[in-house]
């Protein structure tokens, strides 16, 4: 029986991941703001800003410069592209 609940917890806590990534990929293509960021900011350059915003297990970067305008949605371990001008 304890193994039972145990994996019914598990299923909806994958299910609610799930759920909350694909909330914010829907939202970021759509060209919204993500709502379940845990940590988010805005790194400033000489020619326009990055927002970027961490989820639970991604990232997602919103590009406003001269160089480049872009959303990037990706894991959690990409980084922020470099752009010279």
């Amino acid at each position: 029986m304890i193994k039972r609940i145990i994996g019914l917890l598990l299923s909806l806590l994958l299910f609610a991941w799930i759920a909350v990534i694909a909330t914010d990929y829907y939202l970021v293509t759509s060209e919204k703001d993500p709502q379940f960021c845990v940590n988010s900011g805005v790194n400033n350059y000489f020619d326009g800003t990055v927002k970027w915003c961490t989820g639970l297990g991604y990232k997602v970067f919103n590009y406003d410069r001269d160089s480049i305008k872009a959303i990037q949605f990706g894991p959690a371990w990409i980084k922020e592209k470099a752009f010279n001008n």
